[in-house]
Formats: structure tokens, C-alpha cells, sequence
């Protein structure tokens, strides 16, 4: 049986659900060309990363940063995503600093001095671009 482990972004219920619905839509579309062996529902038991590299994988997702940084020339990408969230242009994600909607902090610099927290250390959208944005205000 083939590893299918497309859980990257997989955080909330509605996120699963999508998830698992894209699979069964790619399922559908792989057991058509001629695929054997595919499973029914995602696997939840691997975590996303330890997927990438198994020798029993056959579909994962990685963020950009990790497939250019560890992951180009192991394996093979196949898609990338289009994003239709307002900012996005097709491929091109966009990052989101989010504070309480009733919080007085209203900008990057009147966060100086608070605690952030971000997706993974190895996320570009998480991680790289929050270092981008708070890297000019730095003392």
C-alpha cells in the first residue's frame, strides 16, 4: 500500500475535512489512470515531514522553503497549489500578522516587546516572512 500523507496544513476540522476531500478527488483520478494500491483515507499517523523521504510514498505536500532548502532532487514535484485568498496571486502565497480585533496594536512596531508564534521554523509564509517583515525594526 502506497503512503498518501497530505497533512502540512492540515490545523483545523474544515482544513481535514478539504484535506480529505482533495484526496478522495485525486484518488478518484489515480485508481482512473491505472494506479493500484491506494488508500482509502489519508494516512494520520505520519507526521507530515517523516513522509517526504519514505520509500513507500507515493503523495505528500512540503511548503516551498523545505523543497528548496532539503527536499529538491529527492523527490518529485508535481503541483503546485493556486491560492484564490485575497492577496495571493496563483501560486504566490501571502502571510498573516493577526492580533485580537479589539487589541490597541495596529502596527508591526507597536508589537515590539510582545510574544509571536509561528507555524514551523521551516515554513517560508510562517517563518521566513515574519523574520522579513519584523527584520527592519530590529535595535
Amino acid at each position: 500500500m502506497h503512503l498518501v500523507s497530505i497533512a502540512m496544513y492540515v490545523t483545523s476540522q474544515p482544513l481535514a475535512e478539504a484535506t480529505a476531500e482533495l484526496w478522495s478527488f485525486l484518488r478518484h483520478y489515480l485508481l482512473e489512470a491505472g494506479l493500484k494500491d491506494l488508500p482509502e483515507k489519508l494516512d494520520q499517523a505520519v507526521r507530515y515531514d517523516e513522509a517526504w523521504l519514505r520509500p513507500d510514498l507515493l503523495l505528500s505536500q512540503a511548503c516551498g522553503y523545505p523543497f528548496a532548502k532539503s527536499l529538491r532532487g529527492r523527490v518529485r514535484l508535481v503541483a503546485t497549489p493556486i491560492y484564490h485568498h485575497p492577496g495571493c496571486d496563483g501560486p504566490l502565497m501571502r502571510s498573516f500578522i493577526i492580533v485580537a480585533k479589539d487589541s490597541a496594536l495596529h502596527s508591526l512596531e507597536d508589537l515590539r516587546g510582545t510574544t509571536a508564534a509561528i507555524n514551523g521554523p521551516d515554513s517560508n509564509s510562517g517563518s521566513n516572512f515574519f523574520r522579513a517583515a519584523v527584520a527592519p525594526l530590529a535595535r
